[in-house]
This record gives C-alpha cells, sequence and structure tokens, in this order.
C-alpha cells in the first residue's frame, strides 16, 4: 500500500496484488474448516464485548444487517498508544487498524475529523481460532489492568492479611458487588477491597460496635 511498514508515513503510490499458487491453496483448505473458525473468532468476540462493555472504549459492530466473518475485533480509545505498548510488553499483538489518511498524501485541504479519529484511536485485538482460553482471559485482564499496573502486587499484598480471600469480579455497580460478597461471606464481617488499592499501611483491626453491626463502613482512598 505504498508504504515501508505498517506504522510508517507513505511513500507513493502501492500495488494491489493476486495471491500466489501456494497462498490460494492454503485457502482452498481453509474453506473445509471455516464454520469451526467462524464459530471460534465469534465466541471470542463475544466474550470481549461482554467483558469490555464497562470500559471507556468503544467497540466497532456490524450493522444488524451484515454477517461479520470476525476475523478482527475493533474498537475506538483514547488511549490507543499507550494500550499497544502495555498490551506488548505481555506479549499480546494489538495493533493500530487504520493509521493513514490519504488525503494527506493527496495534499487535500479538506478536513476529515472522522478519518483522523479513526487513525488516531483505533485499535485491534487479537481474535483467531487457535487462540487458547488462557490467552483469551489474558488479553482481557490485561485490558482491564491498563490504568491499573499495580493489580497483581495489591492483591499479593491482601493475600498476606487475608490468605483465604476471595477474589470476585466487579460486576454492574458497587452495591451488587458488595451485597455479592455478604451474601456468600462464612465470617462474621467481611472486607470489601479493591486491587486498585495498596492496603500495606491499612489497619484492618476495626471492629464496629454492637449497634453498627448490620452497617456498611466505608473508608477514603487516597492512592
Amino acid at each position: 500500500n505504498g508504504k515501508k511498514g505498517r506504522n510508517t508515513n507513505i511513500q507513493n503510490f502501492g500495488l494491489n496484488a493476486l495471491p500466489m499458487e501456494l497462498q490460494a491453496a492454503q485457502i482452498d483448505i481453509g474453506l473445509d474448516y471455516i464454520n469451526d473458525w467462524q464459530n471460534k473468532r465469534k465466541h471470542i468476540n463475544d466474550f470481549y464485548e461482554s467483558e469490555f462493555k464497562k470500559l471507556p472504549v468503544k467497540i466497532i459492530q456490524s450493522p444488524k444487517y451484515c454477517d461479520s466473518n470476525y476475523h478482527k475485533f475493533a474498537m475506538l480509545t483514547a488511549d490507543r498508544d499507550s494500550l499497544i505498548k502495555y498490551l506488548a510488553e505481555s506479549n499480546i499483538d494489538a495493533l493500530a487498524h487504520y493509521t493513514d489518511n490519504f488525503a494527506n498524501f493527496f495534499g487535500s485541504d479538506k478536513k476529515f475529523p472522522n478519518t483522523d479519529m479513526f487513525c488516531n484511536e483505533i485499535v485491534t485485538l487479537p481474535n483467531n481460532a487457535w487462540m487458547t482460553d488462557n490467552e483469551i482471559e489474558k488479553v482481557v485482564k490485561k485490558v482491564k489492568d491498563l490504568k491499573n499496573k499495580n493489580s497483581n502486587t495489591n492483591i499479593e499484598i491482601i493475600k498476606e492479611k487475608f490468605p483465604y480471600v476471595t477474589i470476585l469480579p466487579f460486576v454492574k455497580n458497587y452495591k451488587y458487588t458488595i451485597d455479592y460478597a455478604i451474601q456468600h461471606a462464612k465470617t462474621s464481617y467481611v472486607w470489601v477491597l479493591t486491587s486498585l488499592c495498596n492496603y500495606k499501611e491499612f489497619d484492618f483491626d476495626f471492629i464496629p460496635e454492637k449497634f453498627q453491626s448490620n452497617q456498611i463502613h466505608t473508608w477514603a482512598t487516597f492512592n
């Protein structure tokens, strides 16, 4: 496409070429497995959508009148470049999807704000039929942890104090998550903590007064 690399500027007019015979043969064989591969990619796509729906991202979805092949999972995020770099540190190959406003190459004076937005914010995540469940879950965890890079360290600090801690996903809202924790607790009192905070210096010796035993107590966070 007229570029030396995916993330370089356009140098000249590109070429549109036909596949070689070997590639055509691979495609022909792959058609025998297309339904299985398609189902796996759709499963991964649906899982990503369900896990990311509460994140500050916009998931690119196909129109309802189309049947997607889900060969890419694309979303818009203002932290695109930071996300790609962060995922690369964990050997997750996320890519800047659209990278060029061709109007710039052709010297147009017109403004294309939507094109610029896509070039600056769109990213694709791995989605293929050969991904394992562990790999899929790793992608989800790392995307969620972009703003919480100390998550694992904070959890280990909590486990030092409470070796039998149960780790719950944040679902719907804080009240729902707290209610769920209380309903499944096996002790008289329960701490509901977050991996966003470092509790190394926190005093867990607090015991409520008798008249406070049915109340929820909260503390301000400063980190």
